[in-house]
Order: structure tokens, then sequence, then C-alpha cells
């Protein structure tokens, strides 16, 4: 738009990551690859790709915000405070974090623990959405944390589907 003379001024893009996404794609890889690793480096994983991606953004100057989304865990908001993000919590998960003792404070800008980091660092899937070179575009369409993703939203949309075919033949 800006190169043909238009306005942006009421654009604001945004670049959704899925957080609990990621988590949820790594526990069921390290399960099924017998893999040891902490529970608690696994609830940070979503939020390590998170905390990389926006520090990339802000060095860059990028006009996008990042858009926070899937929530698994109290990470994946107090870990977010402070930061120039668009978080969309359930209604579920708000009412958890508006009842909670969570000290509101800036931690957008704090790293996650670098002995959490190191567990993850040694998941070649978790480097695949971490590293700004992790996962090359066209191989992110068989990436497993978008596969997982596609299909329930497919499924979802089956169901639908097969919903409204059930009122329609009777």
């Amino acid at each position: 738009r800006e190169a043909e003379g238009l306005s942006t001024a009421e654009m604001h893009p945004v670049c959704t990551i899925m957080a609990g996404r990621t988590d949820d794609y790594l526990k069921a890889w390290v399960k099924q690859h017998d893999v040891m690793i902490s529970a608690e480096a696994l609830d940070m994983a979503g939020v390590a790709v998170v905390k990389n991606a926006y520090r990339l953004y802000k060095e860059r100057g990028y006009r996008t915000k990042l858009l926070v989304a899937a929530f698994r865990n109290q990470h994946h908001w107090e870990e977010f405070i402070g930061g120039d993000i668009v978080l969309t919590i359930t209604s579920d998960w708000q009412r958890k974090y508006n009842g909670s003792d969570v000290v509101i404070q800036n931690n957008i800008d704090t790293p996650v623990a670098d002995e959490l980091l190191g567990e993850l660092m040694k998941l070649d899937e978790f480097k695949k959405a971490y590293f700004e070179e992790g996962l090359k575009p066209e191989a992110f369409e068989h990436y497993g944390a978008f596969l997982a993703t596609m299909n329930q939203f497919l499924g979802g949309y089956d169901e639908l589907i097969r919903l409204i075919r059930s009122y329609m033949i009777k």
C-alpha cells in the first residue's frame, strides 16, 4: 500500500505464534521418541519461541506485532507481560489470571532460564521453531506442530459439516 501511496494508518498487521501448540507438539514428540526432558522445559518451549521472535521483531523495527495464541499454562501470559504484543486469551484463562497472585511486572525481556533453554536445544524439533533459519518456508507445511493444528482445524470443519448434514437429511 505504501508503494502505491496509500495509507497504512488503519492497518495493524499481526503474526500469530501459537505458543501452546509448540508445547503440545514437543510433548507429543518427546513421548513418541522416548526422549527425557523436564516438564518445566516443555512448558516453556512456546515462551522461548515467542520471546526470541519478539526480540528479532524489535531489533529490526518490524511494524507487524506478534499475536500469541493457544494458552496452556500461566507462563503463556506472565512471561509476556510488558510486551508490545497481542494476546488472544480465552475466557477460561482470563478468569484464572484475574484470580491469580502473579506479580504484574515487565517480563517480556527476561530470557528463558539457561538450563531450560539448554534442555530444549537438545531437540532438533524445538530448534526448527526457535531459530530464524530453523525451518525453511517450503518445509513449514510438513512441520509437526503445523500438521497437528491443521488436522485439528480440518477435523472441526468436518464435524460442522456432519452437523449441518444431519439437519439437512433427516
